[in-house]
């Protein structure tokens, strides 16, 4: 159950989870192969949310991270990225304690690839800017999903590839336009 990929995203930025999460389903990944607190119902009525959101992160594989203006302000989001850093710590120290985990930085306009390593971690991310940048996206997860042994139809996930990165940058667009508009009094 979730055991290849976990999204961290902010709450204001559930539009964008939902697409990524749509794309994987329509794309043949089962939902229970992924976990995203804004898509299905993972996670029931009087669960310890915190606890439930560990659990999912020490089986996964995978971490997106919707790295946004909303997800620079979510203390939640920033304790699944630092829990994510110390999981992948402990595991390169102690082999065969977690699985290997491949982060997938998605970094969301109007933050920028400086913010993205000066306030969170470096590493290579994508800018989620241009329908060129959601496609590369989706083939690099394929590859490292491909990679990891997951059970992916890759005709199925490119069919889906066009449409995904379409929606992708229309939601990027939204989002942008939605955070230019000044907050009403």
């Amino acid at each position: 159950m979730s055991d290849w990929i976990f999204i961290s995203h902010s709450s204001k930025d559930k539009g964008l989870a939902q697409v990524i999460c749509e794309y994987l389903s329509d794309s043949g990944l089962p939902d229970q192969d992924f976990f995203c607190s804004s898509y299905g119902t993972p996670i029931g009525v009087g669960e310890n949310d915190l606890d439930a959101i560990y659990d999912y992160m020490d089986r996964t594989r995978v971490i997106i991270e919707l790295i946004s203006k909303s997800f620079f302000e979510s203390e939640r989001c920033l304790m699944e990225v630092g829990y994510a850093m110390a999981r992948e710590r402990y595991a390169n120290r102690h082999p065969g304690s977690f699985p290997s985990i491949r982060f997938f930085p998605l970094v969301v306009p109007p933050v920028s690839y400086g913010r993205v390593n000066d306030r969170l971690h470096r590493r290579q991310a994508i800018m989620l800017d241009s329908s060129a940048q959601c496609r590369t996206f989706a083939a690099q997860l394929y590859g490292a999903l491909d990679k990891l042994g997951a059970d992916v139809d890759e005709n199925r996930w490119r069919n889906h590839e066009s449409q995904f990165s379409k929606r992708c940058v229309e939601t990027v667009e939204e989002m942008r336009l939605q955070s230019q508009r000044k907050p009403r009094k």
